[in-house]
């Protein structure tokens, strides 16, 4: 009787430490429509697409670039007449270690990037996003980043 009650509760374990792995690796709705945006840049951004990159911010998107000092880097608009003019160059910032907080109509999305430019990776750091709930969805309303051109590693699996 000991046996197969120490089976069941072995059994009853492991059910439920899957059962909560799962849920740990799973992202919420809420989270998944926080990074539509997030995701549609970096779409954009490959596909040279200005429109797809134009719609994720609010035209008075602040974006600054924080390294040896913080300074605006660019507007939205500047940013987008960037990737028109990139002719065939392909550029594709892969993300990984993905931090997602929100409240109500308000996100902060801190992630690891690195930075690949036809193929090549170029440089690397992090993007801090904050979003903000509209009706017709979640848009950036600022972004900054760093950049570090040394030490930088994609972990394995980063497509």
């Amino acid at each position: 009787m000991n046996k197969y009650l120490l089976f069941i509760s072995s059994c009853l374990f492991v059910m439920s430490w899957h059962a909560n792995s799962q849920q740990a690796n799973s992202i919420s709705s809420q989270d998944a429509q926080i990074m539509l945006p997030i995701n549609s840049l970096f779409d954009g951004m490959r596909e040279g697409n200005v429109q797809k990159v134009r719609s994720v911010f609010v035209p008075q998107t602040l974006i600054h670039r924080a390294h040896a000092s913080l300074r605006e880097d660019t507007t939205v608009e500047n940013f987008v007449q960037a990737l028109a003019s990139k002719g065939d160059a392909v550029w594709d910032e892969k993300i990984w270690d993905i931090q997602i907080n929100s409240a109500d109509k308000l996100a902060s999305v801190w992630t690891k990037f690195a930075f690949v430019l036809n193929g090549n990776l170029s440089h690397c750091g992090v993007n801090s996003f904050q979003l903000y709930k509209f009706e017709d969805g979640w848009k950036i309303i600022y972004l900054a980043d760093t950049f570090q051109k040394e030490a930088c590693k994609m972990p394995p699996g980063v497509q």
